[in-house]
This record gives structure tokens, sequence and C-alpha cells, in this order.
């Protein structure tokens, strides 16, 4: 969806915090770009929700008062608009529909040479890089991708920047690749600076800086897993990772900040972005939270969300976008001019909470309904979704219920779901997929289940293409539980190790009794005795010795350990 504000322009697509660590003294200019305005001590309220028909999952800016959305499983992109006092509406386009599959990423190519300004990429798991205007029409293809295109930028010179699921970042020159950049491990994203470096970074956590197509410099093990997404920041650019953290780094490689960015509940962080009025940071993970950071990677504030949040960006008058799985993409302000109605703010904060206790969640309508079609447009009904009382409001466009949030209730309690039963076992959560159009099965899962295990047995069972395979883990995931995971695996551990320990041999002491029969010792000590006795030669010593070894056998060594 694109928003309109005159002079800007939004691009979004659909689908126990730590201190942090500053490991390199910054300079005087670098601590001069660390300092965040006035502006920074105000929290962010909801400002403006954007309804989609589907989970929205990427953000792309280009203004302040225009937004393009992606929306992840329809492969499709959505102008928003906003004009005051109106505020944001849909901006119809002549084409939506970009992919055959999810849409990935949607990215401006501002300063991009050859291309018109208001010129956007969208990246798919149909291996297309797409470029196209605000109103739809479509520029051209970037060929070349033989896996799906999930990050793009531009360079300082005007080329156009993919990264890649194959773990190749390749650069375009008049629509076609003119330098492919080493491979990274499974994926790789991808930065264009300012300054003329590209950075690119891949799966196994790896950063790299370019200048002239040149590597500056390898940074090995700059993240401890997948790196999500590297953006410009005023020192340089940042990353955030599959660790749960995210840096920032100088336009050469130097480490300038470390913080961590998730908490008990969440360790993936998604999306990451700069605002450019503060300095700061926001990130989005896996938590369901939005979180702002100062310039010096210290929280500062928490936004919860009733769903996943895969990307947020930043407006620049100071506001944030962010795009939820739940369908809407939320505008947040720290002006008060722009805040929302209260009751728009009041119904957001109400989704946001967990806890139905005082709704009586077992009689709602179960998550089957949902395949039945409304009487009405804009018709809005209470179903029983996993053990939570979720709002749908049908939206006669889509034909579908499109989910606005969670029903607002008293108290923290929950009923626990029950277990479906699937080829003889029991599981939490029983789900059909489709294979293909005419051919589905049905997947099972358990809430201590580890949604990779689940997604990585099943894809191999039925060779699940990688665009399928990423639907049904969007999917999965959120149907867990981190902690029982945590504690399952704890719980598998000490299992392995104690049946481990049964085959491994222990030393224990044991006696044994040297004369089962001791009264024999009596008559040996006798017959000895006479022995030496018969040698005119022994000496007392030897007498004494054998009187010694005697009484040792008879009192002291029956038993040996």
């Amino acid at each position: 969806f694109f928003s309109w504000i005159p002079g800007s322009l939004i691009v979004s697509a659909t689908t126990s915090e730590e201190q942090p660590t500053i490991t390199e003294p910054p300079s005087k200019r670098q601590r001069t770009g660390l300092t965040s305005k006035m502006e920074s001590g105000k929290k962010y309220i909801l400002s403006a929700t954007l309804l989609h028909g589907s989970g929205t999952r990427d953000i792309a800016v280009d203004s302040e008062s225009k937004v393009i959305v992606a929306e992840a499983n329809t492969g499709s992109v959505r102008v928003w608009g906003k004009k005051d006092p109106e505020g944001w509406s849909r901006i119809p386009m002549s084409r939506e529909k970009m992919h055959t599959g999810l849409c990935m990423v949607v990215a401006s190519l501002k300063g991009a040479n050859g291309y018109p300004n208001g010129t956007f990429l969208s990246g798919g798991g149909d291996k297309k890089a797409i470029l196209f205007t605000g109103e739809g029409k479509i520029l051209g293809e970037l060929p070349g991708h033989t896996n799906a295109v999930h990050s793009a930028s531009v360079t300082a010179e005007g080329s156009v920047l993919t990264g890649c699921w194959d773990g190749k970042a390749r650069e375009f020159k008049d629509g076609s690749v003119s330098f492919t950049y080493p491979e990274h491990k499974n994926s790789s994203v991808v930065l264009g600076l300012p300054t003329g470096e590209v950075v690119t970074a891949g799966g196994e956590g790896d950063v790299c800086i370019y200048k002239s197509r040149k590597l500056v410099k390898r940074v090995a093990g700059a993240h401890g897993h997948v790196v999500r997404k590297i953006v410009p920041h005023p020192l340089g650019f940042a990353t955030c990772a599959n660790d749960g953290t995210c840096k920032v780094w100088s336009n050469t490689g130097d480490l300038l900040v470390t913080f961590t960015a998730y908490g008990e509940d969440t360790k993936f962080v998604y999306g990451l972005c700069t605002i450019p009025v503060t300095n700061e940071m926001v990130t989005c993970d896996d938590g369901s939270t939005v979180k702002i950071w100062s310039a010096d990677g210290k929280h500062i504030q928490t936004i919860v969300h009733p769903s996943i949040v895969r990307a947020v960006q930043a407006l620049p008058n100071g506001d944030i976008i962010t795009a939820g799985s739940d369908g809407m993409a939320r505008i947040f302000t720290r002006d008060q001019q722009r805040v929302a109605s209260a009751q728009e703010v009041q119904m957001f904060e109400a989704a946001s909470k967990e806890g139905m206790e005082a709704i009586d969640i077992a009689g709602l309508p179960t998550e089957a309904e949902l395949m039945k079609p409304g009487t009405k447009d804009g018709q809005v009904r209470i179903f029983n979704v996993q053990g939570k009382a979720m709002v749908y409001r049908w939206s006669e466009g889509d034909m579908k219920w499109v989910c606005v949030g969670q029903a607002m209730g008293s108290g923290r309690g929950k009923p626990k779901p029950k277990k479906t039963e699937l080829d003889g076992k029991m599981y939490d959560h029983v789900t059909k997929v489709f294979i293909t159009e005419q051919h589905s099965v049905m997947l099972g899962w358990n809430e201590d289940d580890d949604p990779r295990d689940v997604v990585d047995s099943f894809a191999a069972l039925y060779s699940l293409t990688e665009d399928l395979k990423y639907q049904v883990f969007e999917f999965v995931k959120p149907k867990t539980n981190p902690q029982a995971i945590a504690a399952r695996k704890e719980r598998e551990r000490r299992e392995k190790l104690a049946a481990a320990m049964r085959h491994v041999p222990s030393w224990e002491k044991f006696g044994f009794q040297l004369f089962a029969d001791t009264s024999k010792l009596g008559p040996m000590r006798k017959r000895l005795q006479k022995t030496l006795d018969a040698k005119s030669d022994a000496t007392a010593t030897e007498k004494k010795g054998l009187a010694l070894m005697m009484n040792n056998l008879e009192n002291t060594s029956k038993y040996h350990s």
C-alpha cells in the first residue's frame, strides 16, 4: 500500500534486555552523530492503521506522505497516501499483484540510473525482481536470480543491488547483471552506502565490505546466525540477525555499538531502521514487539503488537511504520497532532494484550468457521483461534475474513486447546497444507516442538519448494512456545545423558576375603614357626618378621580393597 503526504513515500511489503556494548570509543565526529535530539524523550503512540487483506512483509519509504505496502502471501503491493485532514487512504494501482509466490521485499530505487523518481523494486519467492512505479506501471525485470529475492538497494553510482537466497549479491546496470559479489552461505542481504562502499552479509553471519568491487574487509562471524538486514546509519551502517543482536559499524567495518534486542520470548530480529530526526534505532522481532533504542543502544520504549512484526521503517518526519503478520501496517508518532483517536488507540492496545478470561472463549465459533463467507462487507465477528478470542472483519472485496486483533477481556487466564489425533499421535495443532492446488496433506505439531524441525521434516517428506516451506514455517512458528521448547530440549538432553551413562563403566570399591576359613591360620603359624626353629641359622629378626606377618593376616588383612 502507498500512503500519500506531500513530499513523502513509504513502501512496505506484507507478510531480559541486556545492556549495550560500545566496543570502540567513537571519535568526536561519531559522538556528534550519536547525539539524539529532544524529540527522543517522547513515547510513540498509534497514529494510523492501514488495513490489508493479508500479512504485511516489508516496507519501503520514499516520503512521509506516501507508502507502498507489500503483502507476503498474495504477492501484491498496495499504495497508501495521506491527505490532510482526511488521513491515510488506499490509492488505486493499475497492477498490484507482482509475484506468483511470496513477496519478500519492496524497496525504493531512489537515485538509480535510468529510472524515473518514484521507482520501486519488488522481490519475490518466484525468483523475480520487478521494477514498477507507484501507479503500478511495470518498468522491467532484473534477470539472473536462481532463488527468492529478499534484499535490494542502490549504490552511490546509481547501480541497483539485489540479495538472493542463492547466497549471491548482484549489481545491475542498464537492466543487466554487471557484477556478482562472492557468495554467502544460504542467503545474502545487501546495502549500498553513500560513501561508495557496498556491504553484503549472509547466512553464515559474515559481513563483507567492498569498494570499487574489491573486498576491503570481511568480518567473519560478525553475527552468530543469519543476518536479516543491513540498513543505513549516520555512522556507516547497522545490522540485525537471528542471534538477537544489533550492531552499528563504520563504513570501513569497525564495530562501534552492540546491543541485544530480544527478551526471553523472542530471538529473531526481523527488521531494523534508524530514525533520521533523532538517530535512534527501531527493531521488530518474532516476539510481536517493536522496540525503540537510543543511538548508543539503550532501550527506550517497547510497543507490543497483536502479531509478529516483519518490518519497520522510519518516515522523514520521525514517525515509524510497522508491517505485521496480522494484515495491518501501523504508523506511530510522537506528535500529538498526528495521534489516532482515543478509541482506535484503545482498540490497538487491547488487541495487543494477552488473556481473555472474561470472554467465554469455549463458546465462540471455532477457527473452521473462518472458511464460511460473511453476510455483508464490514461484518465483525469474534472467533476462537487457538484458545484466543480474535476479532475478524469480513472484506467483500477480498472475499475473506481479515483479522483485526485480539478481543479485550479481563484477567490473564486462557483455556488450553484440546489435542487432536493425527496418524495415531496427539497434537496441539493440526492443519491442512496444500502441496499443489489439488493435493493437500495434514501436518501436526505440539507447542514444544521446534518449528524448524517440524518444517524441515515435513519439507523433506513432501519435497516442498522453498516458497511453500517458508509459508509453512511462518504459519507454524507463532503457534509454538519458546519456553516449552527450551524445557523440552533440556529434558531430552538429560534423558539422553542418563541413557548414555548406563553403558559407561563406573568404578566402585569392593572387598574380598583372602581366607574363607581363618581357623586354618593358627596351624599355619605353628608349622611356619616349627620350620623356622629347625633352622640353625635363624635370626631373631626373621622370627619377629614371621610373627608380624601372621598377626597381620589374622587381624588386618582378611579383606582387601
